[in-house]
């Protein structure tokens, strides 16, 4: 049992990191995908694309990772009670 709450709390403090993290980093994101945007003539549909899809693979792992933190949290909650 001292595991399971040991596992909960690194889990919890993991996603407040993730999510203090993403509210830190969404601006600098944002504002280099509008500077993509703004600046497409300036760069390659390849380079623009490039940055875009490393962009968004950024925000869709960080999302799955807090998806999948939170998962183990339910489940070890309804497996107490």
């Amino acid at each position: 049992m001292k595991n399971i709450k040991e596992l909960q709390k690194r889990i919890e403090e993991g996603i407040a990191y993730i999510d203090g993290l993403d509210k830190e980093l969404r601006p600098i994101i944002d504002y280099l995908v509008n500077n993509c945007l703004t600046h497409a003539q300036e760069l390659s549909p390849d380079k623009s694309f490039e940055y875009l899809v490393q962009f968004m693979g950024q925000k869709t792992e960080c999302l799955l990772l807090l998806t999948k933190m939170k998962e183990i949290l339910e489940y070890t909650a309804s497996e107490r009670n």
